[in-house]
């Protein structure tokens, strides 16, 4: 038996509306609501899921966030 190792990535999305002077501002506001935990992603917000095999170490840094 052989041990392979393989990333599963799920997708979370949410369209977020506020009212803001700028597109900057209104960024900056939505990322301090999601920083603070205003605005918490779940599996309602679902979009995809994707598998792939790591072949090697390199692969497997490369992708780390």
């Amino acid at each position: 038996m052989k041990t392979y190792k393989i990333r599963v990535q799920e997708i979370l999305s949410r369209i977020v509306k506020i009212n803001a002077e700028n597109d900057t501002q209104a960024l900056n506001l939505v990322q301090k609501k999601y920083n603070s935990e205003n605005i918490v992603l779940d599996y309602s917000d679902f979009q995809s899921v994707s598998f792939k095999h790591l072949i090697n170490e390199k692969e497997d840094i490369k992708k780390k966030y």
